[in-house]
């Protein structure tokens, strides 16, 4: 059974009749005598408790009384959930929207786009040990504010592409079939270098994240309760969850707009959003993301190292870290402290089996989140027939109320249910499975998009080209039609067709809507007056609400135990290697999870083209059309078999786990009420303790909060009426 020590000088009396222990409390008229030289109440015995570090809030020495009322770890989580609300509105928000059209506009096909999403991960992965390691013993606070001034610098130079290389040109060449000998001369492109660039970009946003998920993760709950931990986590990681989703929204907005508006007469361009040669404003919102960053940044910095009260509240909590030959050694005050404590820190951790399992279950929900969120918006666009805003915009709205949803409610749950790791873990497990049937969401498309030449010949007869020579015939074989750039005409016939050049078309408007005399149109079986307009042809499909419906479904299964794993992370491991066990799981989250991750969803994408981009020099660039049903089964396989991994993961975590000799009999909702008798006075104290939060009251309760004991922790509440004092209580 677990015992209860007070924390104080005086010595314990027992009573004559070997009657309960007294204890020494402390009056108001005895605070003088108690009492240090700077009017800290000292506990019982004499000794001063205060450290020397200093628990005040404000910047270089400049710490007014004002400022003090936002010292508290719930500030704290205000500035850092918004922070991670940043974070996932640019990185996994943004950035996923502006995919498709990145590959638009410099040339890149998905699978280098997937690099540069996967980049970021890289550089985090790269130095989140050193971070989890050293800045978990430095004041964590300034790291994670120094970390979000250099993710803004990396917004900024996200959008420095679009100011060095000039205005867009939406149409290049001729839009007709041009019969004369004249060709226009060749010019390799060089815009495929700024990928470059935007690698660069995304490592200076994984470094200044690399705090945030690290340290910060045990700075909040370092500085709160047990159960406040997890509706905390619940918070911090559900704006997290949310960012993207806004970012979606935001992003999809902003692609409406074009991209060198302001500095061209778009209406002359005669193109429209719904165009397939429409580029959108997409470096706006890096911008105006990466100037929030740094004004999130300030306040951050003024925090103190620690709250009052975080060493007490740290020392009255439960261990419940997984029991191994190990726990004694890794738990010896001071360990950790030095260099050549690092090696043997990392191996407790590897020899924890439970840490293992749930790191490799984080692992694998890593792939498919990171990889489903940078290609989201490009499979709806691609399967449902929608333009990259449209796309984003839907795709935001299933991802606000499914992952942030989920998440916060995850939280809510283990606070509510009261949870310990093998309650958290079940749980997960039963998330798990609904997971897997929501993946079946993946398998709902439209009908194959249709377009002469590529996997249907000129007479109408289905088949499967995907070749450049399928797209030419005798009706435009003069007309020196390229691959160059997509701009799909739909014919009076109901075909599509590439573009008005490989349908044969001599006549245009002047604002290139409509094209007449187009002789490939003569080759169709059925009536045309050989016109086309520009566009795609119309769908009557009717699944898209099915789609979103269910992909709200597999985001709230999904992130429902996205909270109950991390709160599994910090309990099964000493509280001395949370910070390190955190930097381990996100190592590895990001080496086997988020940076394969998009690669692999993108190479999947890329094995589904059927029609490559195509310059006059024969080199591929980004794909025009995809196969739906490749997209889906791709999608749908590699989403069920993570997902089982996940919960064959979770499953041998639960198996593996050994916690303290105590967690079966002990419940956490359980209260231990004492009666002790004040030597002074004769008078009743009644110890109201439990797992996670204690305090010692005299002559009548004092409630003791959720929040960190009214604000002061346990650093000699007083109260005169009373005469009462409360002391830190810790568990034996």
């Amino acid at each position: 059974m677990e015992g209860t020590r007070v924390n104080q000088d005086s010595k314990q009396n027992q009573n004559s009749d070997g009657g309960d222990p007294q204890i020494r409390t402390v009056s108001g008229k005895d605070k003088a005598s108690e009492a240090g030289d700077n009017g800290t109440v000292k506990p019982p015995g004499g000794e001063d408790t205060t450290d020397n570090v200093d628990h005040r809030y404000g910047w270089c020495g400049w710490k007014p009384e004002c400022l003090q009322r936002i010292n508290k770890p719930v500030w704290l989580l205000v500035f850092m959930s918004f922070y991670a609300f940043m974070q996932g509105l640019i990185v996994n928000g943004l950035i996923n929207v502006v995919i498709s059209t990145l590959e638009k506009r410099f040339d890149l096909p998905s699978r280098k786009t997937g690099l540069i999403a996967s980049s970021y991960d890289i550089a985090t992965a790269t130095l989140v040990i050193f971070v989890s390691y050293y800045g978990g013993r430095g004041h964590k606070a300034r790291w994670i504010a120094f970390g979000c001034v250099i993710f803004a610098v990396g917004g900024v130079v996200f959008g420095i592409p679009h100011f060095t290389t000039g205005l867009h040109t939406s149409i290049s060449g001729s839009l007709v079939c041009v019969t004369d000998e004249s060709t226009e001369e060749c010019v390799d492109s060089s815009l495929s270098n700024y990928f470059y660039v935007f690698i660069l970009s995304q490592v200076l946003h994984g470094i200044g994240v690399t705090p945030l998920y690290s340290i910060g993760v045990t700075l909040i709950d370092e500085s709160v309760t047990v159960h406040q931990s997890a509706l905390y986590m619940g918070i911090f990681y559900g704006l997290a969850t949310i960012g993207p989703g806004i970012g979606f929204i935001v992003g999809g907005l902003f692609l409406n707009i074009y991209t060198d508006t302001g500095l061209v007469d778009v209406d002359s361009l005669g193109i429209t959003p719904n165009d397939p040669g429409w580029i959108g404003a997409w470096w706006l919102g890096f911008f105006i993301g990466g100037v929030i960053a740094v004004l999130v940044a300030v306040p951050l910095f003024g925090f103190p190292s620690e709250f009052p009260g975080t060493k007490e509240i740290r020392g009255a909590k439960v261990d419940q870290a997984h029991q191994s030959k190990h726990t004694d050694h890794a738990t010896t005050p001071g360990f950790g402290e030095k260099l050549s404590d690092f090696p043997r820190a990392v191996m407790y951790l590897v020899r924890n089996p439970t840490f293992v399992f749930l790191v490799l279950a984080g692992c694998s929900e890593g792939f498919v989140v990171s990889g489903f969120s940078t290609f989201g918006p490009k499979v709806v666009e691609t399967q449902f027939g929608l333009t990259a805003a449209d796309a984003s915009l839907l795709f935001g709205i299933c991802a606000i109320p499914g992952a942030g949803f989920g998440t916060i409610l995850g939280g809510y749950l283990v606070k509510r249910w009261k949870l310990k790791i093998r309650g958290m873990v079940k749980f997960s497990c039963i998330t798990n499975i609904c997971t897997m049937v929501a993946v079946t969401t993946m398998l709902v498309r439209c009908s194959q998009e249709l377009i002469v030449g590529v996997n249907v010949d000129f007479e109408g007869n289905m088949t499967n080209f995907a070749e450049d020579e399928q797209l030419i015939n005798d009706c435009n074989s003069n007309c020196g039609c390229t691959r160059k750039e997509f701009n799909p005409v739909c014919g009076d016939n109901g075909m599509e067709y590439f573009d008005p050049c490989f349908a044969g078309c001599t006549q245009g408007t002047e604002d290139a809507q409509h094209f007449s005399d187009c002789s490939c149109l003569e080759l169709a079986p059925t009536n045309t007056s050989l016109t086309v307009t520009a566009g795609k042809c119309d769908s009557d499909c009717s699944l898209l609400p099915i789609f979103l419906v269910g992909t709200v479904l597999l985001m709230t299964f999904h992130f429902l135990a996205a909270i109950p794993g991390v709160e599994c992370i910090l309990r099964c491991v000493p509280e001395s290697q949370r910070s390190l066990a955190v930097g381990v799981q996100w190592i590895f989250i990001r080496v086997l999870g988020t940076i394969p991750g998009p690669i692999a969803f993108g190479a999947a994408l890329d094995t589904s083209c059927i029609l490559w981009q195509q310059d006059c020099t024969g080199a591929e660039g980004s794909c025009f059309l995809y196969s739906g049903s490749g997209i889906a089964w791709k999608f749908f396989l590699i989403g069920f078999g993570v997902v089982f991994v996940t919960l064959t993961c979770f499953l041998l975590s639960l198996w593996t786990y050994n916690g303290p000799a105590d967690d079966e009999m002990e419940d956490e909702t359980k209260d231990m009420k004492f009666k002790l008798d004040t030597d002074d006075y004769n008078r009743n104290v009644q110890l109201v303790s439990s797992s996670s939060q204690v305090g010692i009251v005299a002559n009548e309760s004092l409630p003791v909060s959720d929040d960190g004991f009214h604000n002061e922790g346990f650093q000699g509440i007083d109260d005169e009426k009373t005469s009462a004092k409360v002391y830190h209580v810790s568990h034996v």
